[in-house]
């Protein structure tokens, strides 16, 4: 019963990387959420789709040994998980932090 209920209470981070008319592999494709604490694969589409427990920001990464993604600031508000709400994202800098 307490997974279920940990199930109901999670969000749910989900994703598409856009391939720019190239013809990268996403098999190999990783997502990481805050240096590792979560972690996904991409389908051969480059969509992504990651479970995290709680409302925050997270810092989410690509990892691919062919192709560099600038990482991401997501930020994930309870609210937002309404009916026809989407996530907030930002570019991460590692200088200047959220853009």
């Amino acid at each position: 019963m307490s997974f279920l209920l940990a199930l109901a209470q999670a969000y749910l981070i989900t994703g598409t990387l856009d391939r720019k008319n190239s013809k990268i592999d996403f098999s190999q494709t990783k997502i990481s959420i805050n240096y590792g604490e979560y972690n996904g694969l991409v389908d051969n589409t480059g969509k992504f789709q990651i479970v995290v427990p709680y409302p925050g920001l997270y810092l989410l990464e690509v990892s691919n040994l062919m192709v560099h993604f600038e990482p991401v600031v997501v930020e994930v508000l309870e609210e937002e998980f309404a009916p026809n709400k989407n996530i907030k994202a930002y570019f991460f800098s590692l200088k200047s932090g959220k853009d």
